[in-house]
């Protein structure tokens, strides 16, 4: 398990009225691995959407609306247990004061959004042949048509 930690920005010299600022804030790295839905909310997913959405990673797994920090006010972070597949309770979520710049690392970060018209065909033969969700015609209906693409990290980040 990875811990976020609060890293204090260097000041900037010379006078910089703004100096004082950038020593004040306070940024914190964050794996989006600590961000998956719980398992209970990714087993409805997979009951309902498609059967992948039981698996970590895949897009619209994550909680989006836990990335929004306040910074006028003290933050909860949560924690990720991978051997238990699931959220740790809020109670042992990392604490902080306030949160000035948070920065998700996570492989999905600045992956763009697939236009309609290149999800008419498989992207393999395992999408091919094993996704239980493509219709007659062989149109997918799977996530990668989920309406929470992967680029919703920006569009949650910027809000």
């Amino acid at each position: 398990m990875r811990a976020s930690r609060a890293v204090p920005l260097p000041a900037a010299g010379g006078g910089d009225p703004a100096a004082g600022a950038i020593a004040a804030t306070v940024a914190v790295t964050v794996s989006l691995d600590d961000f998956y839905l719980t398992r209970a909310r990714r087993q409805a997913l997979a009951a309902h959407v498609h059967p992948l959405f039981t698996t970590r990673g895949v897009p619209g797994t994550h909680d989006l609306p836990l990335l929004r920090v306040h910074s006028d006010r003290p933050v909860s972070l949560p924690v990720f247990d991978k051997l238990a597949d699931d959220r740790l309770p809020p109670q042992h979520w990392r604490q902080f004061d306030r949160i000035d710049l948070l920065i998700p690392e996570g492989w999905c970060i600045g992956a763009r959004l697939q236009l309609a018209a290149r999800l008419t065909e498989p992207i393999d033969t395992l999408e091919a042949g094993e996704d239980p969700t493509r219709t007659a015609s062989g149109a997918p209906t799977s996530t990668r048509r989920w309406p929470e693409p992967t680029n919703a990290f920006g569009r949650c980040l910027m809000h």
